[in-house]
């Protein structure tokens, strides 16, 4: 039986390299063991430098990248400048501790640079806990994700290579895991800009 963590399904990768930042998510939307999607959107870009992934239950996460685009903007308007990504980070966590009488059944992830062009990742749990490392990840493979990582993520990778291992450890996970896979979507965070790529996966 699955619980409310497991029942939408899904996973999410953040690494961090030398001068960028790169984050990977599944395209498959479930209810248990049925794939309702295949093309199901769990990272959003909240500034021109900055995204959230989240995993576990997928209304609440859509409600709280709402709410974050909405802090954004109007962080925007009143201080004339963009929302830095630690600032964000910040603000993301006050946001689920407020909630967390009735929390949001989330683990988002955080990626992105911060205004010195440092490439910043972070983890939270659904009170708004974070975890800063070189690598992160959540989602119904995060036992796989984290062990592959562990034995292939290499610090201070310039983009390229970020994207490869990246990838490779994505895909070798996710195909080990019934509720998570179907494709993936990447997104590179550098100071030039934000690159994203699809990538086909296993469909069985």
């Amino acid at each position: 039986m699955s619980d409310i963590s497991t029942y939408y399904g899904g996973s999410v990768l953040a690494l961090k390299g030398a001068t960028s930042a790169l984050i990977i998510s599944d395209t498959r939307l479930g209810a248990r063991n049925l794939t309702s999607s295949c093309n199901f959107e769990r990272i959003k870009q909240i500034t021109p430098h900055s995204l959230i992934g989240f995993t576990m239950f997928a209304p609440d996460g859509q409600m709280m990248i709402k709410d974050m685009i909405r802090e954004s903007r109007i962080f925007e308007v009143t201080n004339n400048r963009e929302l830095d990504i630690k600032e964000l980070a910040s603000c993301l966590s006050h946001y689920l501790y407020t909630n967390r009488t009735m929390p949001r059944y989330i683990e988002p992830i955080i990626a992105g640079i911060d205004d010195q062009n440092r490439p910043y990742i972070n983890a939270m749990d659904c009170l708004g806990c974070g975890s800063e490392y070189d690598f992160v990840a959540g989602g119904t493979s995060v036992v796989n994700l984290m062990g592959l990582a562990e034995a292939l993520f290499i610090p201070n990778l310039d983009d390229q290579d970020l994207f490869t291992t990246g990838m490779q450890i994505f895909l070798n996970a996710v195909d080990r895991d019934a509720l998570s896979g179907w494709g993936a979507t990447a997104f590179l965070i550098n100071s030039n800009g934000i690159i994203k790529r699809e990538v086909k996966a296993r469909m069985d």
